[in-house]
């Protein structure tokens, strides 16, 4: 991925259509913290984890390896997001 400030703000828009890289009305929209996804690296590095999740639980974002009662979920390994959720979602940067 390009040089992205850690204040920059990440939006994953769920990719409906692969082929075409159309998202539909009801395609699930979120945004984070670009931040938090390098926390993830770091907690994966530090764990010597191959791979962490982000995840939205109780109004806050958060890392860790379980995934239960936390939506929506971002994989993240140590070296960046994980290619199927670059698949999964299309991604929108903006920097602050």
């Amino acid at each position: 991925m390009q040089q992205i400030r850690k204040d920059a703000i990440i939006t994953f828009i769920k990719n409906s259509d692969k082929e075409n890289k159309e998202f539909g009305l009801n395609d699930e929209i979120f945004s984070m913290p670009y931040s938090k996804i390098l926390q993830a690296e770091q907690f994966c590095e530090t764990e010597e984890l191959d791979y962490c999740y982000v995840g939205f639980k109780n109004f806050l974002w958060h890392i860790g390896i379980q995934t239960e009662g936390r939506h929506p979920l971002i994989k993240v390994t140590k070296d960046g997001i994980a290619p199927e959720v670059i698949e999964e979602f299309i991604i929108d940067i903006t920097e602050v």
